[in-house]
């Protein structure tokens, strides 16, 4: 049936979607299984436990320091945030675990399965926007992103996203080119 209609109306698997298309919808096909292989409780803590991890990690960092034993300041606190960050997100997966455990035997796992499913493919349309946002503005390949289907929309939603972070990867980009042009300079004069 699916191939009259397409045969039917001339329409081609190529007309309908282009290669950005299909790969936004891979993304966010393998992330709602994910979010639903995990469930809801499991991914905001997974999520949560990166977040929170990383503050942590930063806050009491110095602290850890003095524990490791390890005479290079440098290699100490990068062990240390490593430490106190993988702890923090292991820890937190765990009582994810041990809560989504509970909804199970309480019979609503499968409501956390869905919810998570959810939460997958809202996390999935979120990196595709920020994704998008930014292909929109490289030059040799924002046609192809207003070609596709899904694209233009995503621009659209996405856009501030896009024009700021994009505005400031260029001037950090900026701000590391120029000094050391001018270091090559002197070293030419």
């Amino acid at each position: 049936m699916l191939s009259w209609i397409l045969t039917h109306w001339r329409l081609t698997w190529r007309s309908l979607m282009n290669g950005l298309d299909i790969a936004l919808l891979v993304l966010v096909v393998l992330l709602a299984i994910r979010g639903f292989s995990k469930g809801l409780i499991r991914e905001v803590f997974s999520i949560g436990g990166v977040i929170l991890g990383f503050y942590i990690a930063l806050k009491f960092v110095q602290n850890t320091t003095h524990f490791l034993g390890i005479e290079n300041v440098t290699l100490a606190k990068v062990v240390g945030f490593i430490v106190v960050f993988l702890t923090i997100v292991v820890v937190t997966q765990i009582v994810g675990a041990l809560l989504s455990r509970f909804l199970r035997l309480i019979f609503l796992g499968f409501v956390d399965r869905l919810l998570g499913m959810v939460l997958g493919m809202l996390e999935a349309m979120i990196i595709a926007g920020m994704i998008v946002s930014v292909l929109a503005r490289i030059k040799p390949v924002k046609e192809y992103v207003y070609e596709s289907r899904i694209g233009p929309f995503l621009v659209q939603i996405f856009t501030g996203f896009g024009e700021r972070y994009f505005e400031k990867g260029q001037n950090i980009i900026k701000e590391k080119v120029e000094p050391v042009k001018k270091i090559k300079e002197m070293r030419d004069e």
